[in-house]
């Protein structure tokens, strides 16, 4: 195949193939660099013979000036001596003719040596090239001549220089006439311009432009033939890439020639041979990878499904199991003795352990499935927090565990927030759980909830867990809000869980647009922090005229969820809610508040309802309480009783 042929005639792109135009072509960026090229040249050169005949013009004008001065002194004061007492008629006539002589010449004045000025004489060329001179009459005589002058008209010799004192710059010659007999008495002063110089360096410069125009013309041409033949190569090889990047894959380019266009065409070709072969293993590949991607989300969602079913099923028989073991504990099926009760105390210990571990896979399990449905709205955090940290001391004394290890750090006067009560409060019993359990029993865990004050967004409130544990490297900082994500994942750890407690937070986090901070290092502890969007006042309905009329509940219960979404529905219906997490606390409320309705789970951390309620019932100012009871086991008989 000669040079000549395509090759690619055949090989078309399709009408679904987009064709890339080049927005700024290398044919006109290789002129335009070229005539820049010549353009540049022809400046430099330009301004190096501008520069080079301004200097020449400047010296021609100046040699010229002391040539002249030197002959036409002897000339003017010749005719001065024979006409000046006849008038000045003949003087200007004569003197006139030096004005013809040199088109240089401005200004003439002939002085004494003393300085009297004795004739004085400006050429004024207004008529044209003939320039007559226009005496100066009342200037001769004494005038006030500068000491430079008045120095150079005493001396003997010829003396020069350039004058900037008026609007125009001038060449200034003072040559002195010594007669032949020796006698000092004239000197004329000579003012020439630099006219001439500006006229030829302007015809200088037109001269040069039209030079460097045609030039111009001449190396664009250049550039324009030098262009089209070496880039025709390269259009060949752009037109093979178009078809090679809409999947032609068997295009190929056949250029043959001895450059580094020929390189490349072969180049070209090999890889699309190459490419031809790989993308036909590739696709293959694909079918196989496709086929092995919906098996994996298959197994996946069976997963998923697995462990909600049986997550949900493993909830009722281990309530049971709880509420025998409680009952067995309490006495109610019988006499135990102090072995059977510490044991009855182990068990029920681990079985709040696995009912914590199967409330995180039913948490992940709605999460995985997309079906956790979050309701945003204004709600106190100061409140959800104070009940999440009586839960989980609670819950930590219940199960064993030193109680009072929470420290609480709430800023006075803090703003509502917009979320989620029940999710923030799941977000702040995990982390509260994760910190307890990495931390030493002789330190304390920090929780500090604080308002950030606005810089250009919107107000926020900052919620900042901190412990004093093992802390964390930083190569698992990023790693340990996966799922099932262990430090140690051999089975001798230290630490027990299934790895879904920080992966629960940062999904829950991420539902609240809003991101999981941590700031931790090995030995020196850990803090987890994330921010809430603030409720301004002005959104916030009033204390007082929401409670106008209103009536007071006490919710006294150790589920976040529950009593977020239960107090949220009430309060507006227009009850005023109170919540506890603990019995204890519920007391000391139920004394403060006096409600109108106490609402009452039936197993909380430090005691259980029942036995509240009989406490109550012998305290004078609770037993007139009106009390709803709630459980998950049908206990009408026990609580009637």
């Amino acid at each position: 195949m000669d040079d000549s042929s395509d090759g690619t005639a055949a090989a078309r792109p399709t009408g679904g193939s987009a064709r890339i135009e080049p927005r700024g072509g290398l044919r006109k960026r290789f002129v335009l660099a070229i005539s820049l090229l010549v353009a540049l040249i022809v400046a430099l050169q330009a301004g190096v013979l501008l520069l080079g005949g301004h200097g020449f013009l400047r010296a021609d004008v100046e040699d010229n000036a002391r040539s002249f001065a030197a002959l036409a002194t002897p000339r003017l004061v010749d005719v001065f001596e024979t006409y000046a007492s006849s008038g000045f008629q003949k003087l200007v006539q004569q003197v006139g003719d030096f004005g013809d002589l040199v088109v240089d010449l401005e200004h003439v004045e002939l002085y004494e040596t003393s300085g009297t000025l004795l004739f004085a004489a400006e050429f004024d060329r207004s008529d044209g090239d003939s320039r007559r001179p226009v005496v100066d009459r009342e200037r001769v005589g004494d005038v006030q001549i500068s000491p430079r002058l008045q120095a150079a008209v005493r001396g003997l010799d010829q003396v020069v220089w350039r004058d900037r004192s008026g609007p125009a710059l001038h060449f200034v010659v003072v040559q002195p006439f010594v007669d032949p007999w020796g006698q000092h008495r004239y000197t004329a002063v000579y003012r020439h311009s630099y006219r001439r110089l500006d006229a030829g360096l302007l015809a200088m410069g037109w001269r040069l432009v039209a030079l460097g125009g045609l030039a111009l013309l001449l190396g664009v041409a250049c550039a324009a033939m030098l262009a089209g033949q070496n880039l025709r190569p390269l259009e060949r090889l752009t037109d093979a890439a178009r078809q090679l990047a809409a999947g032609r894959l068997e295009t190929r380019v056949a250029l043959r020639t001895q450059d580094e266009f020929g390189v490349l065409a072969t180049t070209l070709d090999r890889m699309a041979a190459r490419l031809e072969t790989v993308m036909g293993d590739l696709e293959s590949s694909n079918t196989r990878l496709e086929r092995a991607n919906r098996e994996l989300k298959d197994l996946d969602r069976v997963k998923s499904d697995l462990l909600a079913n049986v997550s949900h099923e493993l909830r009722t028989p281990l309530t049971a199991i709880g509420g025998y073991v409680e009952a067995l504990g309490a006495g109610l099926l019988g006499d135990v003795d102090a072995d059977q009760a510490d044991a009855l105390a182990v068990v029920e210990r681990n079985v709040h352990r696995l009912r914590a571990m199967i409330d995180q896979l039913l948490s992940y399990s709605r999460l995985d499935a997309g079906h956790m449905e979050l309701e945003h709205r204004p709600f106190d955090l100061a409140a959800v927090a104070r009940q999440v940290v009586d839960a989980v001391d609670a819950a930590r004394g219940a199960a064993g565990g030193e109680v009072g290890r929470l420290r609480l750090d709430i800023e006075p006067d803090l703003p509502n927030v917009r979320g989620d009560a029940g999710a923030i409060s799941e977000v702040l019993d995990n982390l509260l759980t994760n910190a307890l359990k990495f931390s030493p029993e002789d330190r304390s865990v920090e929780v500090r909830i604080e308002a950030l004050e606005p810089s250009g967004t919107a107000p926020e409130v900052r919620v900042a867990v901190r412990d004093h544990g093992v802390g964390i490297a930083n190569a698992d900082q990023t790693r340990i809000f996966e799922r099932f994500f262990q430090v140690d994942a051999s089975s001798r750890r230290a630490f027990g869980g299934m790895g879904l407690g920080l992966a629960i937070v940062r999904e829950i986090l991420q539902l609240h647009e809003s991101d999981i901070e941590l700031e931790s290092a090995p030995n020196a502890g850990s803090t987890f922090a994330f921010r809430l969007p603030a409720v301004l006042a002005a959104s916030q309905p009033s204390g007082i005229m929401r409670r106008l009329g209103t009536r007071r509940l006490l919710l006294i219960d150790d589920d976040g969820r529950f009593t977020a979404r239960v107090g949220s529905a009430l309060e507006d219906r227009g009850w005023q809610v109170d919540v506890a997490a603990t019995a204890e606390r519920g007391s000391s409320l139920a004394r403060k508040t006096v409600p109108d309705l106490v609402v009452l789970d039936r197993l909380l951390p430090d005691l259980d309802g029942f036995d509240l309620l009989e406490r109550w019932r012998d305290d004078p100012e609770l037993k007139h309480l009106s009390v709803v009871l709630c459980t998950v086991r049908p206990e009408r008989a026990l609580g009637r009783r």
